[in-house]
C-alpha cells in the first residue's frame, strides 16, 4: 500500500481513502482547480552553531510553480477576485506545502539529533525522493479564503538511466494555457489504453506522446517532447550537427517549467534548439528523443510505439540500445545539477531551523 499524505487548507487529512493514493486519483477526487506538481529532494541540514541536524526538503523552480498556479488560476476563474492577488496565491501555495513537509519530517521521526559530521552546507538526496502536488481553487464566496489541497507521495527508487516508451496518439489538451485538475480526467481514456496495449509488448508503455490529427508531436500528458536530428544546420557546442526540435507553444501545448529550462540549458551547452512542428513519421530519423516534466526532469525515450488494432502496439523507433544519448545526457546532468544544487528554489525545513 503506498504511504501518502493529503492536506486540505493547512490540515492534515487524517483517514484519506486510497482513491487518493496516487497524484491522479487525488486531482480526479477535486473536480475543478489549477495544480502544479513536482519532484522534492530530501536532504538533511547541519546548524553551524550547534552541529545539529534536521531534515529539511527541496523544491526546485518553486518560484516559477507558484507563477504557473497564480496564471491557471487566472485563465480556469477568469471572473474570481481571489485569484488576482499573485500573494495571495504564493502564501496559501507555501502554507500547503509547508503544513504537507512538516508531517513527512514528523512521521518519519526527523526530531532534532546530534551529529559527528564536519558541519557544513545541506547536500541533497540522488535525484528526486518524492513527488508533491498542490492545487488551489477560489472558495464558495466572493469573501472566502482560496480552497488550498496538496499531496505528497514517495517516489519509487530510479537510476538516472530509466528509460521511457512512449506510443503516439491523435489527441490535444482541451485548456494548454492553464494546468487544470480537470486534465487528469480528461486523459484517463489515453492512461487505460495505454496499459492495454503496453501489455502485449515486452517492457511495456510508459507515457502517451499526443499528436495531430497529420501527426505532428504535440505532447505528453505529463510531460513535454524533444528530438535530436542531425544535420548540417546544427550549432556548435557537444556536436556541429546535431539540433534538438520541441512543438512550438503555438500549437496547443502546455509550457512545461522543465520545458523551459532545457531550452535555456541547452542554449548554455551552445546546443541549437528550434520551436518548430515536429512530423512523428519522421521518428526513424532522430538520433535520439527525450521527455520532459518537473518530476522526471529529462527522460530519455527507449522506443517509440503506434497502434495497432483494437488493443496491440507496434515499435516503429527503437532507441534502446543508444538511450540516453549524448545530447540528452549533458542536458540531464546539466539540469540536475542546477535543481538540485539550489537556483531558483525553496527549502522547506522545521519551524524555527
Amino acid at each position: 500500500m503506498m504511504e501518502f499524505t493529503v492536506v486540505r487548507d493547512g490540515e492534515v487529512v487524517s483517514e484519506p481513502g486510497q482513491d487518493l493514493a496516487s497524484p491522479a486519483g487525488f486531482l480526479r477526487s477535486l473536480g475543478s482547480g489549477a495544480y502544479t506538481a513536482a519532484g522534492v529532494s530530501r536532504r538533511r541540514s547541519r546548524r553551524r552553531d550547534d552541529g545539529l541536524s534536521r531534515m529539511e526538503f527541496w523544491l526546485p523552480l518553486w518560484d516559477e510553480h507558484v507563477h504557473r498556479l497564480g496564471h491557471s488560476l487566472t485563465r480556469l476563474f477568469p471572473d474570481s477576485d481571489q485569484v488576482k492577488d499573485g500573494d495571495v496565491v504564493r502564501e496559501a501555495a507555501r502554507a500547503s506545502v509547508s503544513a504537507l513537509l512538516r508531517h513527512e519530517m514528523n512521521r518519519e521521526g526527523s526530531r532534532e539529533e546530534t551529529t559527528n559530521h564536519d558541519v557544513g552546507a545541506a547536500e541533497p538526496e540522488e535525484g528526486f525522493t518524492h513527488m508533491v502536488t498542490v492545487a488551489l481553487r477560489p472558495g464558495p464566496g466572493p469573501s472566502s479564503p482560496l480552497a488550498c489541497f496538496a499531496h505528497l507521495c514517495p517516489l519509487r527508487p530510479e537510476s538516472r538511466a530509466t528509460t521511457a516508451s512512449v506510443l503516439l496518439s491523435e489527441f490535444r489538451r482541451i485548456s494548454p494555457e492553464a494546468k487544470s485538475c480537470a486534465w487528469a480526467t480528461d486523459r484517463r481514456p489515453l492512461e487505460v489504453d495505454l496499459a492495454r496495449r503496453g501489455a502485449m509488448l515486452a517492457g511495456g508503455l510508459s507515457e502517451v506522446v499526443m499528436c495531430t490529427e497529420r501527426g505532428m508531436l504535440l505532447e505528453g500528458t505529463k510531460s513535454n517532447v524533444f528530438v535530436v536530428v542531425e544535420d548540417d544546420r546544427g550549432g556548435g557546442g557537444l556536436n556541429p550537427k546535431r539540433r534538438l526540435l520541441t512543438p512550438p507553444l503555438s500549437s496547443g501545448i502546455l509550457p512545461g517549467l522543465a520545458r523551459a529550462a532545457v531550452i535555456a540549458t541547452a542554449a548554455a551547452l551552445g546546443i541549437a534548439v528550434e520551436e518548430r512542428q515536429v512530423d512523428s513519421k519522421g521518428c526513424t530519423g532522430w538520433s535520439e528523443c527525450f521527455l520532459t516534466s518537473a518530476v522526471k526532469m529529462a527522460q530519455p525515450v527507449a522506443a517509440v510505439a503506434v497502434s495497432v488494432g483494437g488493443s496491440g502496439a507496434e515499435v516503429v523507433a527503437d532507441f534502446a540500445g543508444r538511450a540516453p544519448g549524448p545530447v540528452t545526457e549533458a542536458i540531464r546532468g546539466a539540469l540536475w545539477d542546477r535543481v538540485l544544487r539550489g537556483e531558483g528554489g525553496r527549502l522547506f525545513g522545521p519551524p524555527g531551523w
